[in-house]
């Protein structure tokens, strides 16, 4: 087309066309790469982990301190829940199913939350306590965690308060 255009103005006329052209798909970039790059809405974006499931690892390994010996936790989400086990790699009683297990015997579950109403019925009677947070944008996951393991971190937590308030009281009551 451009050879055949040797006219001077339809050489311009094709030249204005392509710059026009690229000026156009430039103004549709420069949203995607700018406004848009962390918003979900977004087809072409890399999804974050959320602050949440940053959150969600570091109770999970607190959980663990109160139950070192007997500690498990199982992972049951569609995608095995990437990433968890980039954070959970250096613990070795963590297991990923991407559908639901025949059988959960674990303390912790992190559990996609649009399956956990399907696992109710494998909990076997026992109580659990739920906790919610966010692995990606759109992808809910809630953290059931066996009541008497919930209470003990919870007690623990409690005492650290105490000892947190006591010790600033202590320290503004002397001149």
């Amino acid at each position: 087309l451009y050879q055949s255009l040797r006219i001077s103005l339809f050489s311009w006329l094709l030249h204005l066309g392509l710059l026009a052209g690229i000026y156009h798909l430039c103004v549709q970039t420069m949203p995607t790469i700018d406004l848009y790059r962390a918003d979900p809405r977004n087809p072409y974006v890399y999804s974050h982990t959320s602050t949440q499931a940053v959150k969600m690892v570091e109770r999970v390994k607190e959980l663990q301190a109160f139950a070192p010996e007997s500690f498990s936790a199982q992972v049951i989400s569609k995608d095995e829940g990437w990433p968890l086990p980039w954070y959970f790699r250096t613990m070795e009683k963590v297991g990923y199913q991407s559908a639901l297990p025949q059988k959960v015997e674990s303390p912790i579950i992190m559990v996609d939350s649009v399956l956990q109403e399907q696992l109710e019925p494998l909990l076997a009677g026992r109580n659990y306590q739920a906790d919610y947070f966010g692995l990606r944008p759109g992808v809910p996951m809630t953290l059931l965690v066996e009541k008497s393991l919930w209470d003990a971190e919870l007690a623990a937590r409690t005492q650290r308060t105490q000892r947190r308030e006591a010790a600033a009281a202590a320290a503004t009551q002397e001149p």
